[in-house]
């Protein structure tokens, strides 16, 4: 009896050791959830690619120009009746537009090296500040004063409970069960607790393995059971198109094979 009572202080003492590290494992775990990933930095530009983005934007912007100066020789001649078409130096169109072209795929070349992607590089960097701030007020709230506690937790358990506690039963669930086992007197000791605490979750894992195998089962057989309704519908709804088939056979054969009479009238 006296064993008894010092095996239940014993794990009282231990669930009030769990119990104190268990708010803190919550908060630690919550930290990590609460914890942002830095966002990637934007693809570097290579030179080469961009001079070949370049050149290949350089016909477009061409063909752009040289439209807009057709349409500003045009509209020159329709303001201008009293000159001539042939007096429009109609040849001289894709020297401007070449011109144009070349410095406006310059200036495209300049933005993107220079401002897009310096600017993107610099969103991405305030934006990782950003999250690198919120990261570390997580720490600083709530991970860093969890890991000290639970830190002294593990400490006082080496300490204190080491020798005959194990660590892998050091959780609320297990350490409350193997009390309520030892108050209810169904084991004596530490040992007895233990193996009849693991004897029930192997049962519990059995049961709930068992029932969703069942339930399974059966989910399969009505899905079976469904599908052998839906073919006997269709066989039935095949036999009676295949009746009246041959309903219909039967009577045009009848009708084909009864005689037929010829009245002849004289008048």
């Amino acid at each position: 009896m006296h064993q008894r009572q010092d095996l239940l202080e014993h794990l009282r003492q231990v669930m009030q050791l769990v119990d104190r590290a268990a708010p803190w494992a919550d908060s630690m775990k919550s930290a990590q959830k609460a914890y942002v990933a830095a966002v990637p930095e934007p693809p570097r530009i290579k030179l080469k690619r961009l001079f070949v983005a370049c050149f290949k934007l350089i016909p477009w912007t061409y063909l752009a120009s040289s439209i807009i100066m057709l349409i500003a020789y045009l509209r020159y001649l329709y303001a201008n009746p009293q000159i001539h078409s042939s007096d429009i130096p109609w040849h001289t169109i894709h020297v401007p537009a070449i011109v144009s072209a070349i410095v406006i795929a310059a200036l495209w070349w300049s933005l993107m090296y220079f401002v897009a992607y310096p600017l993107a590089a610099a969103k991405v960097e305030r934006e990782n500040n950003k999250r690198r701030a919120h990261n570390d007020s997580v720490w600083s709230d709530y991970e860093e004063p969890a890991i000290a506690e639970l830190s002294k937790v593990h400490n006082e358990y080496m300490e204190r409970f080491s020798h005959w506690f194990p660590e892998d039963y050091l959780y609320p669930n297990a350490a409350d069960t193997l009390y309520k086992y030892v108050r209810q007197g169904r084991t004596y000791t530490l040992q007895e607790a233990l193996n009849l605490y693991e004897q029930e979750r192997h049962q519990l894992w059995v049961r709930l393995s068992m029932e969703e195998q069942a339930r399974e089962t059966r989910i399969h057989n009505a899905i079976v059971e469904d599908m052998m309704d839906k073919q006997l519908y269709e066989q039935r709804r095949a036999n009676v198109l295949l009746s009246g088939i041959l309903v219909a056979t039967t009577a045009t054969a009848v009708a084909a094979s009864a005689p037929r009479y010829h009245y002849h009238y004289h008048y």
